[in-house]
C-alpha cells in the first residue's frame, strides 16, 4: 500500500511542476507572437505606404 501511495504521490507532484511550466511559459510565448504579429503589420503598411507614394509619382 505504501508504494502505491509513494508512487500517485510522486505522479501528483510530476503534474504540478509540468502545469507550472506550462503555465509561466505560455506568457512569454503570447508576448513573442503577438510582438512578431507587430512587427509583422508594421513592415506591411511600410510596404503599403511606399507603393501609395511611387504610385502617385
Amino acid at each position: 500500500m505504501k508504494p502505491a501511495i509513494a508512487l500517485a504521490s510522486a505522479a501528483q507532484e510530476s503534474v504540478q511542476k509540468a502545469t507550472k511550466q506550462v503555465v509561466e511559459v505560455a506568457p512569454g510565448n503570447l508576448d513573442a507572437a503577438t510582438k512578431g504579429a507587430s512587427e509583422v503589420t508594421e513592415a506591411a503598411d511600410q510596404s503599403v505606404e511606399k507603393a501609395a507614394k511611387t504610385a502617385k509619382q
